[in-house]
C-alpha cells in the first residue's frame, strides 16, 4: 500500500480494500468556491482517483478570504476550476482531474452521470435542487453542503431507487433526499456581494470545517461504509460551537424480489 495512506487504512471500516475502492472511484464536485475549494483538496489527499470538477467562474478579490486560492490568481482572474485542478493534481499526481468549464443545468447534467459520489460545492438552490432530483432520479449518492453567515449545513443522501438493487440498498441502508428534508426551494434573496450589490457575508473558518464534514460522507459511501453515514441533515454553528441534528424523514429500504 502506497506509503501515502499509511495513516489512514488503519482506521475503521477503511483498511486496505478501502483504499482501493477509494482510488478506483470517481467523484464529481459541482462548484469551485468556498466549498468546493475546501473539499476537493481533501479528496484528492485521501487518495480519491478521479475527481472532475465542474464551474465556469473565475477568481475575484473578495473570494480569496474563504476559497484556497492566492491574491496573484484573483488579480489574473483565473479560472476557479483550472486552478484547483492544478491544485488537485500537485496533491495527488496520481489522480486524475478533469476541469469541465460549465454550468451546471438540465443541458450538461451529463457529467454528472460517471460519478460514484456527487459532491455539492454550489452557492444557490435551483442548481443543488437540479443535482438532488438527478441523484434521485438516476440512483447516485449525494453529498449536500451549504453555507451562510456563521452556519453550514451537511447531507448525505443515499436515495431508494424503483429497483432497489444499489450497493446501499442491499445493506438497508437509504436517506431521505433534500426535497424530502427541507421541502421547496427557499424564497429568492437578492443579489450577492461577489455578483451584486447587496453584500453575502460568511466566516471564513466555517468553510474548512463544514468541507471535512462533507468530506468525511462522501469517504464512507466511497468505502461502502454506509451504516456509518449520518442520516440527519447536520447543522454547524462555527461562532458557538453547536451542532444540531435535525432528524430528516425516515424512508423504507425497496425490498428485492429474487
Amino acid at each position: 500500500m502506497d506509503e501515502r495512506y499509511k495513516h489512514q487504512i488503519g482506521l475503521p471500516g477503511w483498511g486496505k480494500e478501502g483504499q482501493n475502492l477509494i482510488s478506483k472511484s470517481s467523484v464529481v464536485v459541482v462548484g469551485c468556491g468556498g466549498l468546493g475549494s475546501n473539499v476537493a483538496p481533501m479528496l484528492a489527499r485521501m487518495g480519491v482517483g478521479e475527481i472532475a470538477l465542474m464551474d465556469n467562474d473565475h477568481i475575484e478579490m473578495s473570494n480569496i478570504h474563504r476559497q484556497t486560492f492566492t491574491f496573484k490568481q484573483a488579480s489574473e482572474r483565473k479560472s476557479k476550476c483550472k486552478v484547483l485542478a492544478r491544485i488537485c493534481k500537485k496533491i495527488n499526481p496520481d489522480c486524475v482531474v478533469l476541469n469541465i468549464e460549465d454550468k451546471l443545468d438540465k443541458s450538461t447534467s451529463h457529467w454528472l452521470a460517471d460519478a460514484d459520489v456527487i459532491v455539492d460545492g454550489l452557492d444557490n438552490w435551483e442548481t443543488r435542487y437540479l443535482i438532488n432530483d438527478f441523484a434521485v432520479r438516476n440512483g447516485y449518492p449525494y453529498v449536500y453542503a451549504g453555507v451562510s453567515g456563521v452556519v453550514g449545513m451537511v447531507k448525505a443522501v443515499l436515495p431508494r431507487t424503483d429497483s432497489g438493487d444499489t450497493r446501499w440498498e442491499k445493506a438497508g441502508i437509504v436517506t431521505a433526499d433534500l426535497r424530502a428534508t427541507l421541502g421547496g426551494l427557499p424564497p429568492k434573496k437578492e443579489s450577492r456581494g461577489d455578483k451584486g450589490k447587496s453584500p453575502y457575508f460568511v466566516l471564513p473558518t466555517l468553510l474548512p470545517w463544514i468541507t471535512a464534514m462533507q468530506a468525511t460522507e462522501v469517504v464512507k459511501i466511497l468505502t461502502r461504509n454506509y451504516e456509518a453515514v449520518n442520516k440527519n441533515l447536520v447543522s454547524l454553528n462555527a461562532w458557538d460551537g453547536s451542532v444540531i441534528q435535525m432528524a430528516s424523514p425516515s424512508v423504507e429500504v425497496t425490498p428485492v424480489v429474487s
